[in-house]
């Protein structure tokens, strides 16, 4: 399910970019499409991501379209920089690709 939260009137409700459930699983993304690393995400979507997905009993993930493919990042791999969060290339290497998501 497709859920993006931009725009002036999402500003206030909690939901990720993208729901998806396989096999019991329940999944909760938030999307970034880059040309360039570093990707920078605000602290506000990062937070809304994980609360949403702590209600929901979800695995928190970016879903990064980068060079070409997707690669989803856990919640947990980004660093925190300031008041936003930082996906590098470290990060993207040790993504999962759409394969190991759903397998």
């Amino acid at each position: 399910m497709r859920a993006p939260a931009s725009g002036a009137k999402a500003k206030r409700f909690v939901q990720p970019d993208v729901i998806a459930a396989k096999g019991g699983s329940l999944f909760a993304f938030e999307v970034k499409a880059r040309s360039e690393i570093p990707i920078y995400v605000e602290q506000d979507q990062v937070e809304k991501l994980a609360e949403w997905a702590r209600r929901a009993g979800a695995r928190p993930f970016f879903a990064i379209y980068y060079g070409g493919r997707w690669r989803f990042v856990p919640l947990e791999r980004a660093s925190r920089v300031g008041r936003n969060y930082r996906i590098d290339g470290e990060s993207l290497s040790a993504a999962l690709s759409m394969d190991e998501l759903t397998a």
